[in-house]
């Protein structure tokens, strides 16, 4: 499905990019980059919990420069995985679900999505500029458990071996900030720091990325 989701958005950037050339010059571009993401999960006072709340990240997107300050972008981001864990006995609240009876589960939750909004820059000199952008997030989160022993989920029974899958979307909001660096005129570097809320959680994401402007 990702797949999918990828392909589709490079063929829409592509074919944003063809016609940027040509109707408006350099006020186009295309980026790409690899990151790093924290997730703000909270640890459980509960013995055997354990937790992995950062992952690696990747986007592709696109824009457009009204002006040397205020532009748009848009594109897909993708945050990873998170996971937590519990390998006990007898009866543990974990995150508001209550599991009893269960030796051991691993939970973890994949999310990505597009995004949407406004940009600022502001230019140092005719390399260097600083930049901020804020937006809109759709995202979605694809959750996995599987339990290494008999036990229930919310009153739900799981036989050792079991597997439950769901999934959950919505729009919040993102902010960010970070640099450019301009190597020519058509190619830059960026280095950026951007919170992505999901639900009540918050992806905290260190990017390294490059531009291509038309």
């Amino acid at each position: 499905m990702k797949a999918l989701k990828i392909v589709g958005v490079a063929g829409v950037l592509m074919g944003l990019a063809s016609g940027s050339a040509f109707a408006a010059g350099e006020g186009f571009y295309v980026d790409a980059s690899i990151g790093r993401q924290k997730a703000n999960i909270p640890s459980v006072n509960v013995a055997g919990f354990t937790k992995d709340d950062s992952d690696s990240t990747y986007s592709i997107g696109a824009g457009y420069n009204i002006n040397q300050y205020f532009g748009v972008e848009a594109g897909y981001q993708d945050l990873g995985e998170v996971s937590y864990g519990w390998s006990g006995a007898g009866t543990a609240v974990i995150r508001g679900v209550t599991f009893v009876g269960t030796a051991g589960i691993k939970a973890a939750v994949a999310t990505d999505g597009y995004y949407f909004g406004p940009t600022a820059s502001f230019p140092i000199n005719e390399q260097f500029a600083v930049n901020a952008r804020a937006g809109w997030y759709n995202w979605t989160a694809d959750g996995t458990a599987s339990f290494t022993a008999a036990g229930t989920r919310n009153g739900v029974a799981f036989a050792g071996g079991a597997s439950a899958t769901d999934s959950t979307d919505g729009t919040d909001t993102y902010i960010g900030f970070g640099a450019t660096y301009k190597l020519n005129k058509n190619v830059g570097i960026n280095l950026g720091y951007t919170e992505y809320k999901v639900d009540e959680y918050k992806a905290k994401n260190w990017t390294l990325g490059a531009r291509y402007s038309f």
